[in-house]
Formats: C-alpha cells, structure tokens, sequence
C-alpha cells in the first residue's frame, strides 16, 4: 500500500498501548497513545526497562500511566521502533523468511553513527538537559536527540532551542533516508551530501543566533544586576565619606570654638589681672607721690624757716650792730674837743 512505501525513518511506529517497541538503545513498553496537556500533538507514553526516564507516568501533576520513578518518558512516534523479534528489526524494516535485512548504510557527513553509545540516563536538572540537547544537536546524534527532546519539552526548555533540536533530527532522519534511496546515483548522493553541509551551516547559523540573543540577554541582566550592585555600593561609599567628612567638619569646628572660648577666657584673666596690677600700680604710685610730695613740702618748709630764721636773726644783727656803732660815735663825739672856729 501507499502507506508502506514511506520510509519508517520520515513517519516512526505508532505502537499499540501494551506493545514493546525501543527509543534509542532503551527497551521500553507502551503504555500511552494520545494528546497531553503539557504540549500540542499525540504523544507516547513509554515504561522503560531501565530507570533511564524522566517521571512515573506524570508530567506537571497530570497522570497518563502507571510506573516506577524515572522508569517513565513521553516522545514522538517519529523516534520510535519496534522491539526485535516482533516481525521487524530496529530499522523498521519487514524481515524475509525470519532473517533480519541487513539495514542501510548510515550518512557519514556531519550525522554521528548510531552505533556510538547514548548516555546512560536522562539529566534531571534542566539546565544540564538543555546543555546535553545543544550538544546532541550540534553532533547531529539523532538517537540521542530522540531521548532528550521529550524529557527537554517536558521540563519546559527555550522553544528556540527545541526548534533546533526538532530540525537537526528532522533533517538528520530525511537525509538518511534520501541517501539510501540515492546510494546507486552519485550525483544524487553528492547532491545530497550538499544538502546535508547546507543545512548543518544554517543549524550552526541558527544556534549562532540563539546563542547570540542568550548572550545579549544574560549581558543585559549583568548589567542590570552590576548597575543596581553598583549604586549600592556607590551608595554607602558616599555615605560613609559623608559622614567622615561631616566628623571631621565638626572635630574642626568643635575645636576652634574650644579655641576661641579659650582665648577669650585668656584674655578676660589677663585683662583682670592687667587691671589689677595697674590698680596696685596706681595705688603705690599715688602713695610713692603722696611722699615724695609730703618730703618736698617738708624740705621747702624748712628751708623756709631756715631763711626766715637767717632773715631774722641778720634783722637782729644789723639793728644791734647799728646800735653799737651810734653808741661807739656818741662817745666818741663826747671825748673829742670842740674845734676852733676859723
């Protein structure tokens, strides 16, 4: 029919609830058909074998299934296969007389080998999930891109990053296929290969851009954080030199007045003491003159009196001196004769 004609790598298995099938390296058993709440589309809801889950069956506090913790995983149909032994190999590929087909030869460029060894259990902190699915989709590792996807939809990853997981394993998937249906035309197959490099360098353009616009984003939340940092610490440098220069204003200003009101009690002692001393300077100049007149005026008096004396006593000298001699001349005159007359 129609239907078998399309490569099992374009569409994948849609299993039947209960039905074994296997995603990547990991054997699982179906246990859900159907639409979710957590994303748009039909979803498979798989039990693992090995705890190499995501859940228990729920996802966001809706429960699809039943089963042990980390046993649980949801994906898409396009990632799944049937388990061996069912009728089908791995490739999805119906087996002739119960031999196993030999598969196809797998693209080499620039698409990792699916014989390389996945990681043996899905990352439970999302971050280190988108990390591994980056890396998957950077190495076009399309089994390993089958396992993270669900479980990086489910724990709510950057949708541009799940759009560049889903593409690389899109292309991945249409490239094997296009390459097995051209391995007998060369130039089909270099064509294809032409393809394959162009669309690796878009994928690689694509997660510039992502990478880019993350970058721009977590600069813009730097700088926003170091602004906010900054002005706090510029905040309390600013204050704390406000406050040590205002100290510093009041120590100078508290000393000066101490100053000042040092001076001026000085000056109002000296000034006290000045006036006093001028006071006993007055006053033992006034009674050093008061002395020094008394004896002035004692000296004068006497010289006074001695003049008088002098005065005096000359006066009594003079006056009995005159005396003397108009006695002296009276006797004289009575002792001598008369002269005779011419």
């Amino acid at each position: 029919c129609a239907r078998s004609m399309i490569p099992p790598e374009k569409e994948g298995y849609r299993p039947s609830v209960g039905e074994r099938v296997t995603v990547g390296r990991n054997h699982a058993t179906c246990r859900f058909v159907g639409p979710t709440q957590f994303a748009e589309g039909d979803w498979i809801g798989l039990e693992l074998d090995e705890p190499n889950g995501k859940n228990d069956g729920s996802v966001k506090g809706v429960r699809y299934f039943e089963c042990k913790a980390n046993h649980g995983i949801f994906t898409r149909q396009a990632v799944i296969r049937r388990a061996a032994g069912s009728g089908t190999d791995e490739t999805g590929l119906v087996s002739i007389a119960g031999r196993k087909k030999k598969p196809p030869p797998r693209a080499t460029s620039g698409v990792r080998s699916q014989t390389q060894e996945a990681a043996p259990r899905i990352p439970t902190d999302p971050e280190q999930l988108r990390r591994e699915l980056a890396v998957a989709a950077e190495d076009h590792d399309e089994q390993r891109l089958a396992i993270l996807l669900p479980a990086a939809e489910q724990a709510g990853v950057v949708e541009t990053e799940l759009a560049i997981a889903r593409g690389v394993l899109q292309r991945a998937t249409e490239a094997q296929a296009a390459m097995r249906a051209t391995r007998s035309d060369p130039s089909r197959d270099i064509i294809a290969k032409a393809q394959l490099n162009t669309e690796k360098v878009e994928h690689l353009l694509a997660q510039l851009s992502a990478t880019v616009h993350k970058l721009e984003t977590r600069a813009s939340s730097l700088e926003t954080e170091y602004a906010d940092r900054w002005m706090q610490d510029f905040g309390q440098q600013l204050k704390s030199r406000v406050l040590e220069a205002l100290e510093a204003t009041l120590d100078e200003r508290l000393a000066r007045a101490i100053d000042r009101a040092s001076m001026q009690a000085l000056e109002a002692s000296l000034e006290e003491r000045l006036a006093q001393a001028i006071d006993r300077a007055s006053a033992q100049a006034s009674s050093s003159h008061s002395l020094a007149l008394e004896a002035t005026l004692e000296q004068r008096l006497s010289q006074a009196i001695d003049r008088a004396s002098a005065q005096a006593i000359g006066s009594t000298l003079e006056e009995r001196l005159a005396r003397a001699i108009d006695r002296a001349s009276a006797q004289v005159a009575v002792k001598m004769p008369a002269a005779p007359s011419p």
